[in-house]
């Protein structure tokens, strides 16, 4: 089924089952036209939405008012606050400048002091070593007059027989420790001659007793066989 609107009502095009023709009806139209759901809905939510929208914008002013006032509240601290740094970084400059000159005074008086105790301790000094290199020079005389004179003389007059008298033992002792020596050398060669000589005997008595025990044995022997029959 099909159907159309006209300017007088509706049309409707019927196919019952089983039938070859389609059958036109004519509806009349209705009466009214019904209200759409749709419609309403949209109007109802413009509606709402016109309420929103002022209540938004009341709302916005207000907020605005209260973040100019805010803001303005921010700003006076920032300027109380810029002010407050300004007033403390000039006291702070003049308190460093106070401090730079208290302690270029200070460093003043310390490197004057410094140079006067320097310069007392230097005068004291070039007045002390004078006599000191007076005192070193009369040490220094006392002390060769010791070591070159009266430690050679008191060594001298102490030790110097006795020192004579040990060098004559020693001298003699030298001598007596070389001829000592040279006797020990000829008693030594004259051992190995012995030696030698010995060794030389007795190898000749050695070979001549063999020879004659050689010769006895001989003789013996022939002696023997003479005997036996």
């Amino acid at each position: 089924m099909s159907s159309r609107g006209g300017g007088r009502g509706l049309h409707a095009t019927l196919a019952p089952p089983g039938a070859a023709p389609l059958v036109h009806v004519q509806l009349a139209p209705p009466a009214a036209l019904p209200r759409s759901t749709h419609a309403m809905v949209a109007e109802h939510i413009e509606g709402s939405m016109v309420g929103v929208m002022q209540d938004l914008r009341v709302t916005t002013v207000d907020r605005n008012a209260e973040l100019a006032e805010a803001y303005g509240l921010v700003r006076e601290r920032v300027a109380a606050c810029s002010e407050a740094l300004r007033r403390e970084a000039a006291a702070r400059d003049v308190q460093y400048e106070a401090l730079q000159r208290a302690l270029a005074a200070a460093f003043e008086a310390a490197d004057r002091e410094l140079h006067e105790a320097v310069g007392a301790t230097f005068s004291l000094a070039a007045a002390a070593v004078p006599p000191l290199h007076a005192q070193l020079d009369e040490a220094a005389v006392t002390e060769t007059q010791a070591y070159a004179v009266e430690v050679p003389a008191t060594n001298e007059r102490m030790c110097g027989a006795h020192i004579r008298e040990m060098e004559g033992h020693r001298e003699a002792l030298l001598l007596d420790d070389t001829t000592i020596r040279a006797r020990e050398a000829r008693l030594v060669a004259r051992l190995e001659t012995h030696e030698a000589g010995y060794g030389v005997r007795c190898k000749v008595e050695a070979e001549d007793r063999e020879r004659q025990v050689a010769a006895f044995s001989a003789q013996f022997k022939a002696s023997v066989s003479e005997a036996l029959p």
